[in-house]
């Protein structure tokens, strides 16, 4: 039943969002205008529907009418002052309000986990809801489908992971669909009653709630909007402004997105916390068979257990609007009591004063009700800072081509000017790379990064022939030895690889003039980010990371010029933010925190991969896993991780960063394990089940060949796949 729905719900999005093709190309080219910065140019008739737009203008706070007209006429730019107020709208920079954090942090109270259970109380799967009222809560009709399901479900708040790691204590509440209850299929929405207190006796009032706001018009083409979830059933995330709308068709916003994809039941609110609409399907991709295909390039199977895994292009949630008519619609046969019950989710009381001051003028429409907290005592770290902790989990989803925040260096004691992220976030057109620079790029090394691009222009991408001799020589002596097994063959090829590693590189060369230019090129010439596979152009991902290395360099040299720079800890606190704060685009498969950023390891080509820096810090240096199947349609573009346990699963690449993890374990004994942090020898397993369920590509022979032909040596994983199961790893741990 749950796949039957789940298809239904797929083909009638992919459907809509094919049959809107051409209109959704007219508003992208109006889109492209304003990333631009062309906004003399864009035909707002073609951006959005008129009336949207008006009332998008009359519900944004962050300026007035008579303020854009005022801005339009000083700037001698055009009298559409509409024009002015949605470009304030859409191209809100990175230096937004602190009330957009504090709202956020407020808001992602009332969102929860739906836990589907079956009659015995067994966990069927899970999705995302979110209070719309003291009483009532909206997720999808594919996730609570009858009032029978939604008897045995729950709603889990605070599935929170904490800064340090741990995690909230849930706090659970039955849901009450006797009291009210109402599903419809083609909207694809539930809204359903929950109990009043906890199982723990905690007040349902506590949570908070967004009410649903009938005007059309609270987030329109163009607009980033963020989205708080809980993919694949996963701790609370929250994407930040990673999701445009890119068309609206009827009762639908089609929406894209650089990380990834909404949970099932999520609200996608815009910039001020409104809810626009509830996620609830994705468009698939496909082959030129009309076979959905997986992220790894596969056909799907069509069976639940792969449902996580299938490559979304698209977004669709059902716009409030919407169901707000049919809410209304419906209320005239409801007793009273449900009445009003469904009152509260249209009208918003006086606002929490703590919440809004200072911030909400007179005239605006409400925000989100939220109860004023009790104030947590002041904390303060050992050099005498306060320290306040939010406890959310926030995807802010740096793209390569987007400015990189600098608040972790200002916590690092070292105040940054304010106009190093004063740009705005925008789309990238892949597979080239947008942004404005982050510092001013040493010529000589782009040069010299830019000749080894052309130097490899004419050469074959991988010549079989000649590597198959290449790998005849390398393994002589150990080939055609039969005896070679468990401790033997590791050490044998350990041997091999420490004797066979004659160059190593700075860091820097290895990324700007190996990596990009040539070994991580795929067949088709891009870069791609080994846990999304998303592309890019490898002369824009040398630039931005030299632009990441001048910004580096200046901090750095401003910061020893301060007082703080003389207290050891202050020093090394500062690079450790400037290292999160600031990465290349550059992933090492074994963390440098587990060797203490050494060489050779740090410049080891079989382990460097190009990676985006959120991905980068998504995965930080948790160990690989693999986590079981889950019962959710989407799952987040870098892949699944649950910091508490430390297990990391990627979204894609697992047989690449397998392969290289071994080769890790070959080349350098006793490196990894040696803390509990690392990975520990009992996740090799998983590894070499990565290794076997995706077998060795084009693209990673390539790899070899060029890292054999610039380092000296090989992953014999690559070379000979099948000496997987005849190696002892396990040699590696516990030296």
């Amino acid at each position: 039943m749950f796949m039957d729905r789940f298809r239904q719900q797929i083909e009638n999005a992919e459907r809509r969002f094919r049959q809107h093709t051409q209109q959704r190309e007219v508003r992208g080219r109006e889109i492209a205008k304003i990333d631009r910065g062309d906004w003399n140019d864009v035909d707002m008739s073609l951006l959005d529907d008129a009336s949207r737009i008006r009332r998008r203008l009359e519900l944004a706070p962050e300026v007035s009418e008579s303020v854009a007209r005022t801005v339009a006429k000083a700037a001698g730019r055009r009298a559409d002052a509409r024009a002015v107020l949605l470009e304030r709208i859409i191209e809100t920079n990175e230096l937004m309000s602190a009330s957009f954090l504090i709202r956020g942090a407020q808001v992602r109270r009332s969102v929860g986990r739906v836990a589907i259970r079956g009659s015995s109380g067994g966990i069927l799967g899970f999705g995302t809801g979110s209070m719309v009222s003291p009483r009532l809560m909206m997720t999808n009709n594919h996730v609570l489908d009858g009032s029978a399901t939604a008897a045995n479900s729950t709603i889990q708040f605070d599935f929170v992971e904490r800064f340090d790691g741990t995690m909230m204590d849930i706090v659970e509440y039955a849901l009450a669909p006797g009291e009210f209850f109402i599903t419809d299929e083609a909207l694809d929405v539930t809204i359903v009653a929950v109990a009043l207190a906890s199982e723990g006796g905690e007040s349902l009032a506590s949570r908070g709630w967004s009410p649903l706001l009938a005007e059309s018009g609270k987030a329109v083409v163009g607009e980033r909007v963020n989205i708080i979830q809980h993919p694949g059933g996963q701790p609370q995330q929250i994407a930040l402004r990673q999701n445009r709308i890119v068309d609206v068709v009827d009762d639908f916003l089609h929406y894209a997105a650089d990380t990834q994809q909404g949970s099932s039941g999520s609200a996608v609110a815009n910039d001020v916390w409104q809810t626009a609409a509830l996620h609830h399907a994705g468009v698939p991709n496909r082959d030129a068979l009309g076979r959905i295909l997986l992220i790894g390039g596969q056909p799907w199977d069509g069976s639940s257990n792969t449902v996580d895994q299938i490559h979304w292009i698209a977004n669709e949630g059902v716009r409030i609007s919407r169901i707000v008519d049919l809410l209304q619609q419906r209320s005239a046969n409801m007793t009273p009591a449900q009445q009003a019950l469904l009152e509260e989710a249209f009208t918003a009381p006086g606002e929490s004063e703590s919440l809004t001051q200072g911030v909400v003028g007179p005239g605006l429409p409400p925000f989100p009700t939220f109860p004023t907290a009790t104030p947590a005592p002041l904390r303060f770290d050992q050099l005498g800072r306060v320290v306040y902790t939010v406890p959310v989990e926030i995807a802010l989803g740096i793209p390569m081509g987007s400015p990189i925040p600098v608040a972790p260096i200002v916590q690092a004691g070292f105040p940054v000017a304010a106009q190093s992220a004063a740009t705005s976030t925008t789309a990238r057109p892949a597979p080239a790379m947008v942004g404005k620079p982050l510092g001013r790029v040493n010529e000589d090394d782009l040069q010299s990064a830019r000749a080894a691009l052309r130097a490899h222009e004419a050469d074959d991408y991988y010549d079989a022939d000649a590597d198959a001799g290449d790998i005849d020589a390398y393994y002589a002596g150990i080939a055609e030895r039969a005896d070679l097994v468990g401790t033997l063959l590791f050490h044998a090829l350990h041997k091999r690889l420490m004797e066979t590693h004659t160059t190593v590189f700075s860091y820097s060369k290895a990324r700007l003039e190996h990596l990009y230019p040539w070994v991580d090129l795929r067949p088709d010439g891009e870069l791609k980010s080994i846990y999304s596979g998303e592309g890019f152009d490898a002369e824009e991902v040398i630039r931005r990371d030299l632009e990441v290395a001048a910004m580096r360099e200046s901090l750095l040299g401003r910061f020893i010029k301060t007082e703080a720079a003389a207290n050891p800890e202050a020093m090394e606190a500062f690079l450790e933010n400037l290292e999160a704060t600031a990465p290349f685009n550059c992933e090492h498969v074994v963390p440098q925190s587990w060797f203490n950023e050494k060489q050779p390891m740090k410049a080891d080509l079989h382990h460097l991969f190009t990676c985006e820096p959120d991905c980068n810090s998504f995965r930080s240096n948790i160990p690989y896993f693999q986590f079981p199947p889950v019962e959710e349609i989407v799952r987040p573009k870098c892949g699944r991780r649950e910091t508490d346990e430390r297990r990391f699963e990627p979204a894609e690449g697992k047989g690449p960063v397998a392969r290289a993890t071994l080769y890790f374990l070959l080349r350098y004994l006793g490196l990894v394990g040696d803390e509990a942090r690392e990975m520990q020898a009992e996740r090799i397993p998983t590894l070499l089940k990565w290794h076997n369920d995706e077998p060795v590509t084009l693209y990673e022979r390539h790899r070899n060949a060029a890292i054999h032909a610039v380092q000296g040596n090989r992953n014999p994983l690559i070379d000979f796949p099948e000496w997987a199961e005849f190696i002892d790893f396990g040699a590696s741990f516990g030296i």
